[in-house]
């Protein structure tokens, strides 16, 4: 730049942007649904699900509603401060927050009115009685209006009434059908009023506050903050809780007849049907007959004796004791392997994409078969397996193909017809996954080996283990983002370390029902439960995704096949002298508007390295990313999940870093593995003393400071000392030179306190009040008393250890982060903005100096700002400078819509 003042382009490297969804709507035939993200609108065909189109509504302000016009892809999208028709993006600017939004008219949150968007003429205000500033609205067919206000109030066109809420802020409004008037509100209630504004009925569903109501043809739907979707009858009975969406807040809501939309913070638009007779989506069976066209014989359940399902195409593979194989697919049956002797008596049947493998003969024999052959049958290749029967097989991969053999415990593997190893497990096999050079089996007692093929061409086994899983066997093993994943018979889902063997409870566990696992694909889990009943299982929430609604009488499964695809589910079954088919849907619809990096937002975030970042989220969840030259970010390993909020982290020196949780601070090594664990005793009510700032004072020492105003010292997993300046809560903290620390409060004050070098107690040195409202962050500059704070009064301010100045803001929004390098201090606030402030110094400490135009002292010069593309920012790290080059600095802010990484040389020059 020419000058200090002059911004040149600017340009933001984006790393990952995803952010909650803020509105949703339909088209008024129903067959598009938009979604709202920061500024996009995001429009799917709903039959097909495919992305139709992605348009930048606004750049500095989030969607909060879109009003579908009659034709597809003509839509009004409304922000608080414009309104845009598309697609000839014609904007509407408004001097006040814009509620509610038609094709003719808009709703005004400060003054009220209700305005015609070409001519600005006002038809109605809502606030001519008691009716304070507007915090919702709606407008049906343009007659008919209402609005409600932060103390419950509810007025319409003709009636008011000051009570409607009992005092909590009133959420959402919304006409139903019949023109009765729906609200929600922060006391969980839904609430429906005749045209008197007296209440008909009053429904609590939800476990926390309720955000959005709308009316469809036969019921009434509301989310809220506890991620569910409440389904009312029209007389307010509660019908049903739709559990979908992860994390917490269910932020949007549109309703075409019966089929919902919803969008939630976990950057997800769902569909969902919805019919009063379905507790879950049952599945009913078709019977088919088979017939190989040459016996003409049935097939029951004495000639079938294994069925498998495509997942291709969904066609159903069929092996009968005669040993010949069937295919079944639209409603006809091909040959595609006669019976032989080799294959006589065999009962075990695999499939991959290209092959089709046969064993369980008593000859030990076992067959191939390449399915991407066109003749009819198909020729296959058949060699000895054994001296003894062989029992099962593996398809792996690189052509290779694992088979038991004798009592199931002796595992051989094949390339094509030649026997290339062989591994004797403790207990029956019941899992195999790897290849060539690498097995890892599991058994029927929930031990897993590693084995490994060494120069001589011998297996032998690396390790073995036998997690305390209740020594349930393993179903199957599949392999996610570098991490393999083991699933067992109860339904439990664990991580596997692959070198060292680790294992360790997954993210997910499935074992809120008695589920017996046959298969699984995956998170998705199906089995047979308690009853017999056909079930499939999410891993992720443990609730039933699909069941066959009666149980098999038989009480055995004789010939079963199943198979898990993306929202769909197969399954086959021989029962009697039937072969029975089916198929459901178990899912609604996804639309990912983004990527999720951690649960409910980025809560925290420190670099580890200048290529690895470790994320908190706000529900606890804890997880390190790679970022790779390419920009791309890879999932490098899941820590933990807990159910304390995680607020605050920051890096250690040697590598590793530590987080806080409401009543505990926890240190970990630079790949993710837990090193101690510090708790201390709260409260009996614990409500008002919660961990919310952290910093590190030396080599496994740290500080944090909680809610009443306490603060504590550890050093090595021990509380050294506690102290407190006054009750006010702590916010933020800063490590100084010379065994110094600084806090700041919610009352705007910061507090620096001179340590001993025990660490067994504190002295104040000095307070200041350097904001009218909270201070939110503080970095320290590393030399003497160097300090920069941010706080809620919109403002700056800078402390020497002599001299205290307060820079105002050029807008009016709160400092959220605050980072700072050997030339410049960077500052992420409310708005979406970070700002480059160059500090004036000789030798990096802050000096004051005469500014040019400017009768007062500076400290601080604002070089540059931009506007980021994130859902409200929590805060900002700056990257480790190994090389000690000043002229650049790596800058990672991160937020409830992800983080961005970016370079301030290129970012802001």
């Amino acid at each position: 730049a020419a000058d200090d003042d002059e911004i040149l382009v600017k340009k933001v490297l984006l790393m990952f942007s995803w952010g909650p969804v803020t509105a949703v709507a339909w088209s008024q035939d129903g067959e598009i649904v938009y979604g709202a993200r920061n500024g996009e609108v995001w429009s799917y065909a709903v039959k097909t699900g495919d992305c139709l189109s992605r348009q930048r509504v606004s750049l500095t302000n989030r969607v909060s509603g879109i009003f579908a016009r009659k034709y597809s892809g003509y839509y009004i999208a409304y922000t608080r401060a414009e309104i845009v028709k598309v697609p000839e993006f014609k904007r509407y600017l408004q001097n006040d927050r814009v509620l509610a939004a038609s094709e003719t008219l808009c709703v005004l949150a400060t003054s009220g009115e209700i305005c015609q968007l070409d001519d600005h003429l006002t038809l109605c205000n809502l606030r001519r009685g008691t009716l304070g500033e507007l915090r919702c609205a709606t407008i049906k067919n343009d007659n008919l209006f209402a609005g409600g206000d932060a103390r419950g109030r509810v007025a319409t066109q003709n009636n008011e009434r000051e009570d409607a809420h009992n005092g909590a802020v009133c959420t959402s409004l919304a006409f139903s059908s019949d023109q009765f008037l729906l609200s929600t509100c922060e006391d969980r209630g839904v609430r429906c009023f005749n045209a008197s504004l007296e209440i008909i009925w009053l429904g609590i569903g939800h476990t926390a506050r309720a955000w959005q109501v709308r009316s469809g043809d036969d019921y009434i739907f509301s989310v809220g903050q506890d991620a569910t979707i409440c389904v009312w009858d029209m007389c307010g009975n509660l019908q049903k809780t739709l559990r979908g969406h992860s994390g917490k807040h269910v932020w949007a809501l549109a309703v075409h007849g019966n089929i919902v939309a919803s969008g939630g913070q976990d950057a997800t638009l769902r569909l969902w049907t919805f019919s009063h007779q379905e507790e879950r989506i049952p599945i009913s069976f078709t019977d088919i007959f088979v017939d190989d066209n040459k016996n003409n014989d049935k097939t029951t359940s004495t000639n079938v004796s294994a069925l498998a399902l495509t997942k291709e195409n969904g066609y159903l593979v069929i092996l009968r004791n005669c040993g010949s194989i069937l295919e079944y697919r639209n409603n006809t049956v091909d040959l595609v392997l006669q019976g032989s002797e080799i294959t006589l008596g065999a009962n075990f049947l695999g499939l991959d994409h290209d092959r089709i493998v046969v064993c369980g003969s008593r000859g030990g024999w076992v067959s191939l078969l390449h399915k991407c052959a066109n003749e009819r049958p198909l020729s296959a290749t058949s060699w000895c397996a054994a001296e003894t029967r062989t029992l099962r097989a593996f398809l792996l991969p690189d052509s290779l193909l694992a088979v038991t053999t004798g009592d199931n415990t002796c595992l051989r593997l094949f390339r094509n017809d030649s026997n290339i190893g062989e591994y004797k497990s403790r207990c029956q096999v019941t899992a195999v996954c790897g290849d060539g050079r690498l097995l890892y089996v599991g058994d029927s007692r929930g031990g897993i080996a590693r084995v490994s093929k060494n120069s001589d061409s011998v297996w032998i086994v690396m390790w073995r283990i036998c997690p305390q899983l209740q020594r349930q066997a393993v179903v199957c093993f599949f392999e996610t983002n570098d991490v393999i994943r083991i699933a067992m018979r109860d339904g439990t889902i664990c991580n596997l370390d692959k070198e060292s063997g680790a294992v360790a409870a997954g993210p997910r566990r499935a074992s809120k029902v008695v589920l017996r696992v046959t298969c699984c694909n995956g998170t998705v889990l199906c089995g047979w439960d308690a009853e017999q009943r056909l079930t499939v299982v999410d891993g992720d929430s443990g609730r039933i995704l699909v069941q066959l609604n009666e149980a098999n009488k038989t009480g055995k499964q004789l010939v079963n096949a199943m198979c898990v695809e993306a929202n769909s589910f197969r399954v086959a079954q021989v029962l009697g002298s039937e072969i029975q088919c089916a198929k459901a849907e178990y899912n609604p619809k996804r639309f990912e508007l983004g990527t999720q990096l951690v649960a409910d937002g980025v809560a925290s975030a420190v670099w580890l390295d200048h290529e690895r970042v470790a994320l908190t989220g706000g529900s606890g969840q804890l997880a390190i990313y790679c970022i790779q030259a390419n920009d791309k970010i890879i999932l490098e390993r899941w820590l933990q999940s807990s159910i304390h909020a995680e607020r605050a982290m920051v890096s250690c020196h040697h590598g590793g870093f530590a987080c806080a949780s409401e009543h505990e601070v926890r240190e970990f090594d630079n790949n993710g593995y837990p090193l101690r664990v510090t708790r201390f005793k709260s409260k009996q009510d614990a409500s008002d003393q919660r961990i919310r700032a952290l910093t590190r004072l030396g080599e496994n020492q740290f500080a944090f400071g909680d809610t009443a105003g306490v603060l504590r010292l550890i050093s090595h997993g021990q509380v050294c000392c506690q102290f407190a300046y006054d009750a006010s809560p702590i916010l933020c903290m800063a490590a100084c030179p010379e065994l110094r620390l600084a806090h700041g409060t919610s009352t705007g004050v910061l507090i620096i306190w001179q340590l001993t070098a025990a660490f067994d107690s504190a002295s104040v040195i000095l307070a200041l009040a350097l904001h009218t409202a909270g201070l939110m962050a503080v970095v320290s500059l590393n030399y003497n008393l160097d300090l920069v704070t941010g706080g809620d009064d919109h403002a700056l301010a800078t402390f020497n250890g002599n001299f205290v100045e307060t820079i105002p803001l050029a807008r009016p929004t709160p400092v959220l982060g605050l980072a700072a390098s050997a030339k410049f201090v960077y500052v992420v606030t409310a708005d979406h903005r970070l700002s480059q402030w160059r500090r004036i110094s000789a030798d990096g400490a802050l000096e004051w100096h005469r500014a040019r135009s400017q009768d007062k002292a500076r400290s601080l010069i604002l070089i540059a700002e931009q506007f980021l593309d994130l859902a409200r920012p929590n805060g900002l790290a700056l990257a480790p400078n190994d090389d000690n080059c000043i002229d650049d600095d790596t800058l990672l802010v991160f937020g409830d819509g992800g983080i961005l990484r970016m370079s301030a040389y290129s970012f802001f020059t």
